[in-house]
């Protein structure tokens, strides 16, 4: 643009008068820029509400959708779960076979079951699970009679 030159507008003359076009719309008067920030609000404010409730319609059926095939996927893994559990289940239940038990103790262990005279047979009712009352019948079966007992509940020896 070395060949063009700028010419200062006199407050007359407008741009297009100083090229050599002719002004036809002189006449016109723009309008304020408030009425038109208006209408641009308008418009804006009018799209927001038609767009969003349409935005928040399509969001809740895509989650819709997510939420289904996350239902499936948790069925298809629960079904995997229980197929497997009924496996080990089963699997169990051979392992504790007392016929199982017995051909692996004499096959594998070598062992053999006991003579008749060597079985004793206990009454369960003598079983007492608590080791303080258990202790205690233990040194009564030996003549001593009760044991005598620290502060914190071990049996002292007897002297």
């Amino acid at each position: 643009m070395e060949g063009t030159r700028r010419v200062p507008l006199e407050s007359t003359e407008t741009m297009s008068t100083q090229i050599g076009i002719p002004t036809l719309n002189r006449r016109l008067v723009r309008e304020s820029e408030r009425v038109r920030v208006r209408e641009l609000l308008l418009v804006v404010l009018l799209s927001v509400t038609i767009l969003l409730p349409v935005l928040a319609y399509v969001w809740q059926n895509v989650e819709w959708i997510q939420i289904g095939y996350r239902i499936e996927k948790l069925k298809t893994q629960r079904d995997r779960l229980v197929e497997a559990r009924h496996r080990l289940e089963l699997e169990t239940a051979s392992l504790e076979s007392l016929a199982r038990i017995e051909r692996v103790s004499v096959d594998q262990l070598g062992l053999a079951p006991p003579p008749d005279d060597m079985v004793v047979l206990m009454d369960r009712k003598g079983l007492d699970p608590d080791p303080a009352t258990a202790s205690s019948r233990i040194a009564d079966s030996r003549g001593r009679g009760n044991p005598q007992r620290g502060a914190d509940g071990r049996i002292l020896e007897a002297n």
